[in-house]
């Protein structure tokens, strides 16, 4: 398979992760739905679960411009899960609302353990989407993984991890992107490249600005806060590049399929 392949992916969940107690880029809903139609993107949405019962009307819009929805834990706690708990509470969510189970599933913080890994696997995911093949001081370290869609043996899984600049391994993803700026990305991008599959990831509220921004403690706002008001550029230039390189988009459920269609082959 030759073909360059992008999936857009949004994590929702509250702001800033729940680094804020609030949902206001929630507000920009409309906007949203108008810039994912504008760019012909085909989205897969990873929900936080306590959002399908808390806020339907934003999953049945999301719904309604084509976007699928898979989970992305229960209650997205930064500060510790019970990872079996959290994925069987999420899949209860999911099946409440859409009457069926969901297939993929995204841990918060880029990090799932080989327990989360089995209780997927128990409760019949077919793939995870949760690991940055990176390294993140005091997070993880994940070098030694593929950069690219991988199966796991021991637990009958597909992995589906966040793309990755090749060689520097700076993740595609807006949130290391936008502090970095899109013109020293691109530059990057320029002398490494791109994968031939992308999974790039985002949040709302990095394009739309949440309004306690400013209560952030200085760590998160140096990490996490800085252009935030070119969110909406950055994430346009990108689009449009993906797009002038010949990047074809799809959902996850379809690189799924496709992934584990060539595994089995092999």
């Amino acid at each position: 398979m030759s073909e360059k392949l992008i999936c857009y992916t949004l994590d929702l969940e509250p702001d800033f992760g729940g680094r804020l107690k609030s949902y206001s880029s929630l507000d920009h809903m409309p906007d949203f739905y108008n810039l994912i139609k504008k760019n012909g993107i085909k989205l897969t949405t990873f929900a936080a679960g306590h959002m399908l019962k808390g806020n339907p009307s934003v999953i049945r819009g999301l719904v309604d411009i084509g976007s699928e929805i898979e989970v992305h834990s229960y209650t997205h706690n930064l500060n510790g899960q019970n990872e079996g708990l959290e994925i069987r509470k999420s899949k209860a969510a999911y099946k409440e609302y859409f009457g069926r189970n969901p297939l993929g599933y995204r841990s918060p913080k880029g990090i799932i353990t080989k327990s989360g890994l089995r209780a997927l696997s128990k409760e019949g995911f077919k793939y995870d989407s949760s690991l940055y093949p990176a390294f993140f001081p005091g997070r993880y370290s994940n070098l030694a993984i593929p950069a690219e869609p991988f199966y796991y043996d021991e637990f009958g899984l597909v992995e589906l991890p966040f793309s990755v600049i090749p060689k520097i391994r700076l993740p595609l993803s807006m949130s290391y992107v936008q502090p970095i700026g899109y013109g020293a990305v691109k530059g990057l991008i320029s002398i490494f490249g791109l994968p031939r599959i992308i999974v790039f990831n985002f949040h709302l509220w990095n394009l739309y600005k949440p309004i306690g921004t400013k209560t952030l403690p200085f760590k998160w706002r140096a990490l996490l806060a800085r252009n935030l008001d070119k969110g909406l550029d950055i994430f346009g230039s990108l689009a449009k590049m993906f797009k002038s390189n010949g990047y074809r988009p799809i959902t996850m459920q379809s690189l799924y399929q496709m992934m584990k269609a060539k595994m089995d082959e092999n």
